[in-house]
Order: structure tokens, then C-alpha cells, then sequence
């Protein structure tokens, strides 16, 4: 779902709403494209996404590891750069089981991909940042 002013007032209360790209909401956008939110928006400011997921997401007994693996933890959307990689994400729809690179890459002639895209699927973890290399 795509926030709107009309739309903004049902998502203020959600304190890190799941959004399209697969992040929770890490940031709260003002301006977009010209086009200015008062209040602001949740946002993923890794992806430049002001697009709610409408999709539900489980995170029973879901775990959620650093990006650096230096730790593991319960999923949480409190988590921070929270991404869900379970069933139905983008990650798992969109980033290819036989080379790792997204579907749109093995369109790109000057990109060596496996040249048979596989959807990768459900991963069993999902990714969050600890802290372990510091926040600057």
C-alpha cells in the first residue's frame, strides 16, 4: 500500500510497519519526488520505500541473524535494519537459488549471472544489524 495523506493516520501507530521492500521501517520520511509528508512517513531509508507491506508476515520462532553473524536473536520488527527473508519475501521471490543475484540481473547481458534464474525461496533467518561494527 502506497502512504498517502489519506492514508497516513492508520499507520502512525504502528511504531516499525513491514514494508514492501522487506525492511522494517527504519526511518521516518518528510519528502519524496517532490511530494512532502506532514507528518512525516515510515520509511526504509536502505531502499528508498514508503510502500507498506500488505502482505502479513509471521515471525513465529523465526530467527534473525547480524549481517555480520556475529549474533542471533527472536525476529522482531524492534530489531535494528530489521529484513524478513521467510516465505512469501522479496528477498525469497526475487534473489536467485543458483547464483545469488536478483531475477532483473539475468536480463543484463553484461552481468555473468547462471543465466537460469531459481527463485531461492524461504531462507531460514532473517537478517537485523547488532551493533557489533558500531553505528557510525
Amino acid at each position: 500500500m502506497m502512504i498517502s495523506p489519506s492514508n497516513i493516520t492508520e499507520h502512525k501507530q504502528d511504531k516499525h510497519p513491514m514494508m514492501r521492500c522487506g525492511h522494517a521501517a527504519n526511518g521516518i520520511c518528510t519528502s519524496m519526488a517532490g511530494v512532502k509528508y506532514s507528518p512525516g512517513v515510515p520509511s526504509c531509508v536502505i531502499c528508498s520505500c514508503i510502500d507498506i507491506a500488505t502482505q502479513e508476515f509471521d515471525l513465529t520462532n523465526r530467527k534473525a541473524r547480524c549481517c555480520t553473524l556475529e549474533s542471533e536473536r527472536d525476529s522482531s520488527l524492534d530489531l535494528a535494519f530489521f529484513e524478513y527473508r521467510g516465505p512469501g519475501s522479496k528477498q525469497s521471490i526475487e534473489s536467485c537459488a543458483n547464483c545469488g543475484y536478483y531475477e532483473v540481473a539475468h536480463n543484463k547481458p553484461k552481468i555473468k549471472s547462471c543465466g537460469a534464474f531459481k527463485p531461492h525461496g524461504a531462507y531460514g533467518y532473517d537478517l537485523y544489524y547488532c551493533g557489533c561494527k558500531g553505528w557510525d
